[in-house]
Order: C-alpha cells, then structure tokens, then sequence
C-alpha cells in the first residue's frame, strides 16, 4: 500500500501558545500512526511575547511527525503591520515548500492566517493534485464583522467571495459546531454534504507537571466563578463585571480572571471603580493550572458577545468539562452550546444581553450550589460520551486515508 503524504499547515504549532498549535501536534501525532507520510509546516514560537518559548529546531521528526518551522519577523503581538508581514512572509515560505516537494495527497489547513491563508492552501493543492481540507476553527470574515472589527460591506464582500472559493476547492470543510455549519450553509451555493463537524478536544499539556501544580489561591468557603481564556472583546467580560457590581463586594461569593488580552486594562479600571476586592486578575497560567482552577471552581464562565456563536465555538468549554466543572454559559438561548448545558444539566445559561439577568443567574447557582457535585458527574460523563480525545482523533483518521 502505498504511503500518503500529509500537509499540516497552520501560523502556530507546538510549544508556541494558542490552544490550536497543541491540538495539531495531537491530530499530526494520530495520523501518523497509520500508513500516512505526515509534514506540519509552521513557525518558531512568535504567538506573543509574554508566552513565548525559546526557538526550536527549524526540521526535527517528533514521533514520526515531521516538522518545519520557518522564522519570521518579531511577535505577532507587537503590532498589526508585524501580523500582516508574518503572514505574507509565512505564505510565500508555503509556496516554496510544496512547489519544491515531493506531490502531498493531502493538504490540511485552519484559518490562520485568516481568509488568505486557506485560499493559498486550496490553490495550492489544486495545482499539485492534492486534496484541500480546510478546518474551520472559525468563520471569516463573519467574525470580524460580528465582532465589529469590519464595516466595510466591500471588503467583506471581498473577503467572502475569496472564503467561499476556498470552500469550492476544498474536498472536505471541518467545523467544530453545528451552528458553524449552518452559518456555511447558510452564505449560499455551498454542497452541504462537505461540510462536516468534527468538535475539537480537551487542551492537551505536554509539560509533563499537569499532577504538580497547585492552586493560585485554595478555596476557603467561597462560591467561585471562574473564567480563563482570552480576555478580549469577544467575550464580554464587561458585563461579567457589570453583574459582579449589582451583585456587591460579597465575602462569600468570588470571581477570578486567568488569562489577558485587549479587554483586561479597561476590565482592570472597571473593578477599581467598582470597587470590587472580590474580583482578581491572575494573568495568563500554564494549561496545567488553569485545570487545577477550574476543577476547584464552583462555575466556569463561557462567554461570547451576540452572534458570535454562528461563526466559533469556545473550546476551553470541552477542556472545563473534562475537569467536571460546571458551566455558566453566557450566550444565545438558540445556540447549540447553550442547548447542550441546559438539556444535560451540565450548568446554567443567561443571555449575553444584560449585566442584571448575569447576576440573578449567578446568584441562583450559588443558592443551588448544593446540586454541584450531581452537575459536576454530568459535565464528566458528558464528556466522556461525546468528547474524549481519542474518539475526536479516530474521526481525523477516518477522514484522511
């Protein structure tokens, strides 16, 4: 039988930061063990300064997984102009390395860099022969225009128009959420039957001390809400605040913000205006303490500001449940995540509408907090059904042989 050779493509891998540079090293490290050739094409660490790690090897084989890693410019974090020349840069190091390869069967890519990048994939394997899977960790350009980053109906007509190419060109097109999936089918002349959803996975820790972290600060006798992730305008975290203030400068009920982002300083001033000394910023954690945390919290915070659940789905909510944690989920009722908490009893959900409503919600969860171990044996079983790493892999080797 004769080997394929698979293409990995994605802006960031393993160690660099975002949650996706680990989730490929898990599906390149799955695919690899069948009859599969397997290349990941990506950078040295250069995803933010604060969490950068030191380069690595430009072409090392780790567990049968070759990886390439091509050096930019700087850290994407240090300025938009810096994205936008490690982006060119990062794509015209692309065309080089499969115009100069041997022909891949198949060629794989997530949305970054974003539009552009997948475009350049599928052209790609169209010239060479190879097969086009895009994977959709989210859906541009819709999520800068929900997200209020883009207003110019040309451009976005623009950016569409290129997207939906892509999407014509690829064999396959992987969402992580049935609302992602309906929101594709929804643009227009889309052959829904290459469309299919494949959710992501718990974050996978590779440091080897997951066991021997310890809290930031154990619990004693608090109600604990907790959000780690991004902390940026797309999770609203304003009007997390906003009911935080309604709810008072409680002793016994606290909040607690792991992560950082463009939203934290003015989040920062918010809590000081308040005055709210039960409401604390830890910055970002290692993933092996961000578990500990959310496993001793009472409710892990998801959030996503108004219509930002149709173009991405917040896969920390798959990590919060393999700790057993129970969610609030701060979202569209319609959407498919708050369906999910709600008929499996998995947590509580309120609209992401109304810093009032947030706080009788939290409020409520802290009166019923005598139910949390019954939810926490939900949230784990739920996972286990539906979201175990091993069965999420088996679905990317089922796809590409």
């Amino acid at each position: 039988m004769q080997t394929l050779k698979v293409l990995l493509v994605h802006r960031y891998f393993w160690p660099d930061s975002p949650p996706y540079a680990s989730m490929l090293k898990c599906i390149a490290e799955e695919l690899a063990l069948g009859d599969r050739d397997i290349t990941v094409f990506s950078t040295q660490p250069s995803y933010k300064k604060a969490t950068s790690n030191a380069d690595q090897p430009e072409f090392e084989t780790v567990r049968n997984v070759k990886i390439i890693r091509k050096t930019l410019w700087g850290f994407d974090s240090d300025s938009i102009f810096h994205r936008l020349c490690n982006s060119i840069l990062f794509l015209c190091h692309l065309v080089i390395h499969v115009i100069a390869s041997p022909r891949y069967g198949v060629i794989v890519m997530s949305t970054v860099p974003q539009v552009f990048g997948p475009f350049v994939a599928a052209l790609l394997a169209r010239c060479s022969g190879a097969r086009f899977i895009y994977h959709c960790q989210d859906i541009h350009p819709e999520v800068a225009v929900f997200g209020g980053l883009l207003t110019s109906k040309l451009i976005c007509w623009l950016l569409l128009h290129i997207d939906n190419i892509t999407i014509a060109l690829a064999h396959k097109v992987v969402v992580v959420s049935d609302d992602m999936k309906l929101t594709l089918i929804a643009r227009g002349p889309i052959r829904e039957h290459k469309i299919i959803v494949i959710s992501n996975f718990e974050l996978p820790d590779f440091s080897g001390q997951e066991k021997s972290f310890l809290s930031l600060a154990p619990k004693r006798n608090k109600f604990r809400l907790l959000f780690a992730g991004n902390v940026g305008k797309f999770q609203k975290l304003d009007l997390i605040i906003d009911a935080m203030s309604k709810i008072g400068p409680r002793s016994d009920i606290e909040l607690f913000i792991l992560g950082d982002g463009q939203a934290k300083q003015a989040l920062q001033e918010k809590v000081k205006q308040y005055n709210l000394d039960n409401v604390t910023f830890f910055g970002h954690q290692k993933l092996g303490l961000a578990k500990v945390m959310m496993r001793e919290a009472d409710l892990c915070l998801v959030t996503l500001a108004p219509n930002m659940y149709r173009v991405a789905f917040p896969s920390k909510t798959i990590t919060i449940l393999a700790q057993g944690s129970p969610i609030l989920a701060c979202l569209e009722k319609e959407s498919s995540l708050a369906s999910m908490v709600i008929n499996n009893d998995l947590g509580f959900h309120v609209e992401m509408t109304n810093s009032d409503d947030i706080a009788n919600v939290i409020l409520r969860a802290y009166q019923q907090s005598s139910r949390s171990e019954d939810v926490r044996i939900n949230c784990k079983s739920f996972y286990n059904v539906h979201f175990r790493t091993d069965n999420i892999l088996n679905s990317w080797s089922d796809l590409i042989h």
